[in-house]
């Protein structure tokens, strides 16, 4: 990278395998060291961009351990190279990590060092990779075997290239090639909240797709629209609605539309759960579009302004649009210029506070609703859960405690452990 700067300043081409772009000459204008000016630029596009970063590592801040970590490994020396039998470690292959006539340190050395810090650390090492890293998956867990480490300590996440579509083709990217769209200029183009949603969308075994064509629409098909919408539905829909305190609840049996959005609210606290164990934040997007979808079939099919369920539908209003803002607050959607923060005026900062307590408070609304409904029968996801819930009705209330209302409480997620130490918040 320095070389083609400097070559770029000489007004020469860059060496072999060099960089090119119209960023080189810029930055070949810039006098000093290009690399503090190149990672101000890329600061300056995360921090747009919503992501930021505790600390930055640079290779030479690393060269100091590289000795005593090497010392750890098991290594042999061959063809002018020091290098870590890593093959023993379920690798592929063996790494070369020194070379043998100066002692200079090859790349895996480096790696060797970092992991090391890391995990002296913290308790658990999370790498996110590009597919053309798949290769490191094993070198770098055989490294933490060698060093004395859990290999479960070390989780890699390999995820898939990202693909701009306009027009319908995938536009042609290559780094070095100088042929590479910025980050920002994407931003330029769809806005924060819409790169951050496809980039999210995708789990790392998929490839990312943003179509650029489809993220400015301003319709159902574009999912980001259609769940904000949503949520700017049901701010209109309670902005119109009296200022009045909780009703009684409901006294026909509920609808099909009011069941199925209440059970997919109680869903959220354990989807959150699932999502962080399984590093799969791609869940919460899905589950927003579902939620978006099932509040605009009860919308359509129930009544609620000068319905005489009016309280009881306001208040489901209230728990899908706190839901919806906190799906879209673990991306920190919503922040546009000169739009609201989705969720603002609904969430206090107490609740904007990952937690597994707050999100009780966040379905308390829903659960209250489908704890006070008529037909409130509580639905279980097989028939040893049922069993199980109603042999512990039994134990807290006694041999007769079988009404939905006692069956509910236990019910709740925290009955099955879905509201434990785990954090809510997924985006750091």
């Amino acid at each position: 990278f320095r070389a083609s700067v400097e070559a770029a300043r000489r007004g020469e081409p860059p060496p072999a395998d060099g960089y090119l772009g119209e960023y080189i000459g810029e930055l070949a204008r810039v006098p000093g060291d290009p690399v503090p000016a190149m990672l101000e630029r890329i600061v300056a596009s995360l921090g747009r961009f919503r992501v930021m970063f505790d600390s930055f590592v640079r290779e030479v801040d690393l060269v100091p351990g590289i000795p005593a970590a090497i010392e750890l490994l098991d290594s042999y020396e061959a063809d002018g190279t020091v290098w870590a039998r890593t093959s023993a470690h379920g690798d592929d292959k063996d790494r070369p990590l020194l070379r043998s006539a100066d002692g200079s340190h090859l790349y895996f050395a480096a790696d060797v060092a970092y992991i090391r810090d890391k995990l002296e650390r913290a308790d658990r090492a999370i790498y996110v990779l590009g597919a053309d890293h798949h290769g490191y998956v094993a070198r770098l867990k055989a490294a933490a075997t060698m060093l004395g480490y859990d290999p479960g300590r070390v989780e890699v996440l390999v995820y898939q290239l990202v693909h701009l579509i306009r027009g319908g083709e995938k536009v042609r990217i290559g780094k070095r090639s100088g042929n590479i769209v910025f980050l920002d200029d994407l931003l330029d183009e769809v806005g924060v909240d819409a790169a951050r949603w496809y980039l999210v969308d995708r789990g790392p075994d998929r490839e990312i797709e943003i179509d650029v064509d489809l993220a400015t629409e301003k319709t159902r098909r574009n999912p980001v629209y259609y769940v904000q919408y949503a949520h700017a539905r049901i701010s209109a829909l309670l902005r119109d609605a009296p200022a009045e305190a909780p009703g009684p609840p409901a006294v026909a049996p509920l609808a099909a539309g009011e069941r199925e959005l209440i059970m997919r609210l109680l869903e959220f606290p354990a989807l959150v759960r699932d999502a962080t164990e399984k590093r799969g934040p791609q869940m919460i997007p899905a589950y927003a579009i579902k939620v978006a979808d099932d509040f605009n079939r009860f919308y359509d099919t129930c009544r609620v302004l000068g319905s005489d369920e009016q309280a009881f539908r306001l208040a489901l209003c209230r728990a899908t649009q706190t839901v919806v803002a906190r799906c879209l607050q673990q991306f920190a959607m919503g922040r546009e210029v000169g739009q609201p923060h989705v969720g603002q005026t609904t969430l206090s900062r107490a609740q904007q506070l990952a937690g597994a307590a707050q999100l009780q408070i966040l379905l308390g609304d829903a659960k209250t609703i489908l704890g006070l409904a008529h037909d409130r029968q509580p639905r279980f996801r097989c028939l040893a859960e049922r069993r199980f819930v109603k042999q512990q009705a039994s134990r807290a209330f006694g041999p007769a405690a079988d009404t939905p209302a006692q069956l509910m409480e236990l019910r709740e997620p925290k009955a099955f452990g879905m509201l434990d130490h785990h954090d809510a918040g997924l985006g750091n």
